[in-house]
């Protein structure tokens, strides 16, 4: 079985044993690369040697519990959740990630996960551009920080 990782900052982020397009929506997806079968997430790619250990974390890479999908629905403020429902409409993007959450199957949100960042922060983003978040950073450390407001 093949390997692939996506990678930031030479960090194995999220890694899956097969197609990431089985996994993740397509964009997410095309950022990922073959990596030999012994890499997890977290290991390290440095001068052409992947190696285990300690990266260079930042609070986005800490490792956060998971949280029930409810709870994390109520992290976003009820006019965010409004925004985020009429952009699935027109945003691949954002319908993917939402149609994840409301899948009966899932029933944890795993935070430390980047693709569940990454989505967070674009989702924030978009409806940013409509007026409703003024700090898209802030609101997403809120929300990774699990504190219902």
């Amino acid at each position: 079985m093949s390997k692939f990782a996506r990678l930031v900052n030479n960090v194995a982020i999220d890694v899956v044993g097969g197609n990431p397009a089985d996994y993740f929506h397509p964009d997410i997806a095309a950022q990922f690369e073959a990596v030999p079968n012994e890499v997890e997430a977290g290991w390290i790619f440095d001068d052409d040697v992947w190696s285990a250990g300690e990266s260079n974390s930042t609070p986005e890479a800490e490792v956060l519990q998971p949280i029930g999908v409810i709870k994390f629905k109520l992290l976003f403020t009820s006019p965010e959740r409004i925004k985020a429902k009429e952009l699935r409409a027109t945003d691949p993007i954002i319908d993917d990630f939402w149609s994840i959450l409301d899948d009966p199957r899932t029933d944890k949100v795993d935070m430390s996960l980047a693709s569940i960042q990454d989505a967070i922060e674009y989702t924030l983003t978009v409806i940013n551009g409509a007026g409703l978040t003024t700090d898209v950073e802030a609101r997403k450390a809120a929300i990774l920080s699990g504190q219902l407001i």
